[in-house]
């Protein structure tokens, strides 16, 4: 394109000194057509001749005047008749030049006794012959009587400057030409080869080999584009791993039920489990494994939906206090079945802007792991307070606690601690994180192994918080 533009330019440039070559020529005869003129008219007065006899000294000067100039003087009468030509070898003396005789006419009708001499480049008709073909012509007429007409004729010519700026132009034009090419051919392989590197990591990923990283990251457009295309390659290598150890984790967990439930059904079919005890212990199983299968569906296709945004979310002005009251009322049963002490306190006036639906599964899944992991004479407690537009909820328990690489671990799917029974499938805490990042959140835990566990969402305050 670099190049395209360029011979544009040259086009054009050359167009326009050409175009001004030949109007400066053009300027340049008529300039001289004017003295050539006058000095006729003055011999012809001074010397009594007739129009276009002159003395054979002014002929000779003309001659002269006209060799020493490089230019071509003729004296042509009103019907076009050659009366005087400087050319000596190829004379048009007594010639008539039909192809200017209109062109003179309509010089001479338009001119005005006040112009004095007139001037004007002689363009031929077509169509009529024309000796002075390959010279530019221009035409002198004296309107003031008598008139007289004098053309000056030269073969096409640049003038010295422009000559000289055309040379130095066209160097100027080659040298760009060049450093352009070269330039062109250097920035061609500083972009073909990062270009080629991305377009075969991309080939790769298409195959599946997700694991890209393509060097020349930088400022510049091409390092940007590098940049996040080894952002965009880390990302689908850590999900295509994440989904690789989703569907493990799924088929590790759904491995266990689906035993039994096949066991049972074969002792079923089998006659294993003829007795009414055993029958009634396989259809037990059977039916509790199923559901245990299905919470464990739809806990995944929960998790699916908060994490590719196609849960609906309605967000409105939640009183903490109340949001607290409800949990607490839900899971009082299973504190006092446990022995466990649950309460709550918060600052009056504080509220969030969430999902009630969603804040209360997100509470609900921290107070339940929290009451299983925490023994009897234990409490669990919810507090809340508000700071730089943001409502730190917080759900601590006094329970058996996480060593740190654990904690580090706890929102990942299927981390379940030590002494985690087989009533979860370590999908709570990812599904309260995933909450918690689509109200625009952080999520926290602290824990210490034997002091118990401290989990704290910040969400964003309601506005009509106090």
């Amino acid at each position: 394109m670099l190049l395209v533009a360029l011979l544009v330019i040259m086009l054009m440039s050359t167009w326009v000194l050409a175009h001004e070559s030949r109007r400066l020529h053009i300027e340049q005869l008529q300039d001289l057509a004017v003295p050539l003129l006058v000095e006729t008219n003055y011999a012809n007065r001074t010397q009594g001749s007739k129009y276009g006899l002159l003395p054979m000294p002014i002929e000779e000067a003309l001659r002269q005047q006209a060799v020493s100039m490089g230019i071509r003087v003729l004296l042509i009468d009103p019907d076009g008749s050659v009366q005087l030509d400087t050319e000596v070898e190829r004379s048009l003396k007594g010639q008539r030049i039909s192809a200017f005789v209109e062109p003179l006419a309509d010089l001479q009708a338009d001119a005005e006794p006040e112009d004095g001499i007139v001037r004007s480049e002689a363009v031929p008709k077509q169509g009529e012959p024309n000796p002075l073909a390959g010279y530019r012509v221009v035409m002198a007429v004296d309107a003031r009587p008598p008139d007289s007409a004098l053309f000056v004729a030269a073969p096409p010519t640049r003038p010295e400057a422009v000559e000289r700026l055309s040379t130095r132009y066209g160097i100027a034009l080659a040298t760009a030409i060049g450093v352009a090419a070269l330039a062109g051919l250097m920035m061609s392989k500083a972009v073909s080869a990062p270009v080629s590197a991305l377009a075969a990591a991309a080939d790769a990923m298409a195959r599946g080999d997700f694991a890209q990283h393509v060097p020349g990251e930088g400022p510049d457009e091409i390092g940007l584009l590098i940049a996040r295309f080894n952002a965009m390659s880390r990302t689908v290598a850590a999900v295509d791993r994440s989904q690789r150890a989703l569907l493990a984790d799924v088929a590790h967990e759904l491995r266990t039920p689906l035993t039994s439930v096949r066991g049972y059904a074969q002792a079923l079919r089998s006659g294993v489990a003829a007795d009414p005890q055993s029958r009634e212990r396989a259809l037990v199983t059977i039916e509790a494994e199923s559901e245990r299968m299905g919470r464990l569906v739809d806990e995944l296709l929960d998790l699916s939906r908060l994490e590719s945004g196609q849960s609906r979310l309605r967000f409105e002005a939640l009183g903490v206090d109340d949001v607290f009251a409800r949990t607490v009322a839900r899971f009082s049963p299973s504190a006092r079945a446990r022995e466990v002490e649950l309460a709550y306190r918060s600052a009056p006036g504080l509220a969030v802007q969430a999902d009630d639906d969603r804040l209360a599964q997100a509470l609900g899944n921290l107070v339940d792991n929290a009451l299983r992991h925490t023994g009897s004479g234990g409490s669990v407690s919810l507090s809340a307070e508000g700071a730089d537009g943001m409502v730190r909820l917080a759900v601590a328990d006094t329970g058996t606690g996480m060593d740190r690489q654990t904690a580090e671990r706890a929102f990942d799917r299927f981390q379940r601690g030590p002494d985690e029974d087989d009533a979860g499938f370590g999908l709570g805490l990812s599904i309260v994180r995933e909450i918690v990042f689509t109200h625009r959140g952080t999520v926290g835990i602290d824990s210490e192994i034997g002091s118990g566990t401290t989990v704290t969402l910040a969400l964003p305050a309601a506005v009509d918080s106090r």
